[in-house]
């Protein structure tokens, strides 16, 4: 993360930002933060099972495995999902023209 602790870099958007919306802005950093560890995550998890269903010679258990893939991917959606509309809150709570952009690199 560069030169910058996560949780000092949210205490930095709280006082550049001012008054609810630096709480607002804060808030959305760290949410942030914890749904890009979620969907990395998920993004393991997902591939070990699809790793896994080419194992299962049987039709239930390759049945089961693809279930449980889809779930993961449903998550994982959820998360990027998540971390867009916490983006959203964090350029427009912050003020912050350079948040856009960064969104944008995710797509």
């Amino acid at each position: 993360m560069g030169y910058f602790h996560a949780r000092n870099t949210a205490n930095l958007i709280q006082v550049t930002a001012s008054g609810r919306g630096g709480v607002r802005a804060s808030v959305a950093y760290d949410r942030i933060l914890l749904y890009f560890q979620a969907a990395r995550t998920q993004q393991r998890r997902i591939a070990r099972l699809i790793k896994n269903y080419n194992l299962f010679p049987s039709d239930p258990a390759r049945r089961t495995a693809l279930s449980q893939i889809f779930t993961e991917i449903h998550f994982y959606f959820i998360a990027w999902k998540t971390i867009k509309e916490m983006f959203e809150v964090l350029s427009h709570s912050s003020g912050l023209s350079c948040i856009t952009p960064m969104l944008s690199c995710h797509k």
